[in-house]
């Protein structure tokens, strides 16, 4: 997704989004030119960045929470 794109959650019409959407998959690249990351991003999306979570590949809804590292809110 290029920054054009992400830069239109920022229109009116995706207000409702922005208000339920409370995370995002973490991006592991920080500052790289010529690749989407974390600082492109963060621009592109404005004032509005929520927070960034670890991602899961699970294959079902069964697999959550099986996997050998676990991770708690605190």
């Amino acid at each position: 997704m290029g920054g054009s794109k992400l830069s239109a959650f920022q229109e009116e019409r995706y207000a409702a989004l922005r208000r339920r959407c409370l995370g995002f998959q973490k991006v592991r690249t920080h500052d790289v030119p010529e690749r989407s990351c974390r600082l492109k991003v963060q621009t592109w999306l404005g004032d509005w960045y929520p927070a960034e979570l670890e991602g899961s590949d699970c294959k079902s809804i069964e697999q959550i929470g099986k996997g050998e590292k676990k991770r708690t809110l605190n």
